[in-house]
């Protein structure tokens, strides 16, 4: 019985490069995306962290406040 390669069903990884294709970009992305935010606040801006000031939030507050504010994210059930 002959079948031509067209007729062969895919190998199991077949589908892989087409899910890489997705993911590689989104990573590095999210990886350069993380590499300018800690050169911005820790490198350029940290000078600003140190001294008090009244427009910044001091660490403690900031670092509390920040789960408030992502808390707006999620989902709670019907918001209408």
């Amino acid at each position: 019985m002959h079948t031509r390669e067209s007729d062969r069903s895919a190998p199991a990884g077949a589908e892989r490069p087409g899910v890489l294709r997705l993911i590689l970009p989104v990573a590095a992305a999210w990886v350069l995306s993380l590499g300018v935010d800690l050169f911005l606040h820790a490198g350029l801006l940290a000078r600003l962290y140190v001294v008090p000031s009244p427009f910044l939030l001091g660490p403690e507050e900031a670092f509390r406040l920040k789960f408030l504010g992502l808390d707006g994210y999620i989902p709670h059930g019907d918001n209408s």
